[in-house]
């Protein structure tokens, strides 16, 4: 099979991770289900369905590597904001203060 240009084969498992969460399924709300091929020939999308016509399937959360890097960087963001936050709120009250250099001290030293 020929790959669009850029694009390249990798691993399963290098794009998606393993989990068992079920998810708790709702009759009236829509889910898309994937396929996996055998023999290593990667994964299908079915049509979305409606969670009464799953019936009695078992159906798990997929989480993507990339969707997983994007809530630990959306955490340390807000983690980095609080700094942030923080330091003008001690540099607004005088508890730090910055030491500003003129250009001619700057040259000298």
């Amino acid at each position: 099979m020929t790959l669009p240009i850029g694009w390249k084969r990798t691993a399963l498992g290098s794009v998606l991770e393993r989990v068992t969460l079920p998810v708790n399924i709702e009759t009236t709300h829509e889910y898309r289900e994937i396929g996996i091929r055998s023999h290593g020939k990667g994964i299908f999308h079915k049509p979305p369905v409606t969670g009464g016509s799953l019936g009695d399937k078992r159906v798990f959360w997929i989480i993507s590597c990339a969707e997983r890097e994007i809530a630990g960087r959306a955490k340390n963001l807000a983690l980095l904001k609080a700094q942030k936050q923080a330091l003008q709120c001690q540099l607004l009250t005088g508890k730090h203060r910055v030491r500003l250099l003129d250009s001619a001290t700057e040259t000298a030293a």
